[in-house]
């Protein structure tokens, strides 16, 4: 009976986030402050060019609109190239991620199982971001939420360590570190 009951418990748990997703930073100041981001990651590939797989459900009007927003504000990020993955589709998602993804940006989702998606992005080796606060406690390994009306970056360390990343001192100073036993 305990043994249910816990399961149950972090089932909720693990579900919760995707029924409480609200991005509060505009995504040009998202994507000023993550490519700032992977050029502190001292493994990070190449940071002058990235593709960034922004994943959003088409069927979610917030999760669209994000997708909208990103779409608009990545003209204004030199060496930046977005594809956007619709996971309403029902098609499988590793083979619709292009090989030359280094990034995954996760919307706000509904329903969607973010264990599947951390697990794809560490074997792969991809980094992932959101502008949804609840997502880095889950597992999503870097994100932004608001401090004292300005971005504050925080850093699930155990997620961006299984994804491969070694961030620069300078940038775990200015970060907060939260979610050390992420949904990994």
């Amino acid at each position: 009976m305990r043994r249910r009951l816990g399961a149950v418990l972090t089932g909720l748990l693990l579900a919760a986030p995707a029924f409480a997703a609200d991005v509060i930073i505009p995504a040009t100041v998202q994507l000023a402050v993550f490519s700032k981001v992977w050029t502190l990651d001292r493994t990070f590939p190449n940071p002058d060019r990235v593709t960034m797989a922004v994943l959003f459900q088409s069927g979610d009007r917030t999760s669209d609109s994000v997708r909208a927003d990103i779409a608009a504000a990545t003209a204004s990020i030199d060496g930046l190239r977005c594809v956007f993955v619709d996971l309403d589709s029902g098609e499988p998602l590793a083979p619709r991620i292009p090989a030359d993804v280094s990034v995954l940006y996760v919307a706000p989702l509904r329903g969607y199982d973010l264990r599947a998606l951390t697990r794809l992005a560490r074997k792969r080796r991809l980094r992932t971001l959101t502008g949804v606060r609840a997502y880095v406690d889950a597992g999503v390994a870097v994100g932004l939420t608001v401090r004292n009306d300005r971005p504050l970056i925080l850093i699930n360390l155990r997620a961006a360590r299984a994804e491969g990343s070694q961030f620069s001192s300078q940038l775990l100073k200015l970060a907060r570190i939260v979610g050390s036993e992420g949904a990994l």
